[in-house]
C-alpha cells in the first residue's frame, strides 16, 4: 500500500529552491514546445546551467526523463 503524506505549509521563504526548479522545468516544457515568448528565458537559463568542458550541458546541468 502507498502512503500519501501530509502537505506541509510554510512561509515562502523555505521553498525558494523548490521555486526557482519549478520556473525552470515550465521555461524549459515552454521552449521545448517551441513557445518563441520563451526562448529569450531559456537563452538565460542555458548560460546559467552547468557544463562539461565541451560547453555541452545535456546530460551534465541538463537531464531529460524519460528519453
Amino acid at each position: 500500500m502507498s502512503h500519501i503524506e501530509e502537505p506541509v505549509f510554510t512561509n515562502s521563504g523555505g521553498v525558494y529552491g523548490i521555486q526557482i526548479a519549478d520556473a525552470f522545468a515550465y521555461c524549459t516544457l515552454k521552449h521545448k514546445k517551441n513557445y518563441d515568448d520563451f526562448s529569450k528565458y531559456w537563452k538565460i537559463i542555458y548560460g546559467k546551467l552547468r557544463k562539461n568542458n565541451s560547453g555541452m550541458v545535456r546530460g551534465y546541468g541538463y537531464k531529460e526523463y524519460p528519453r
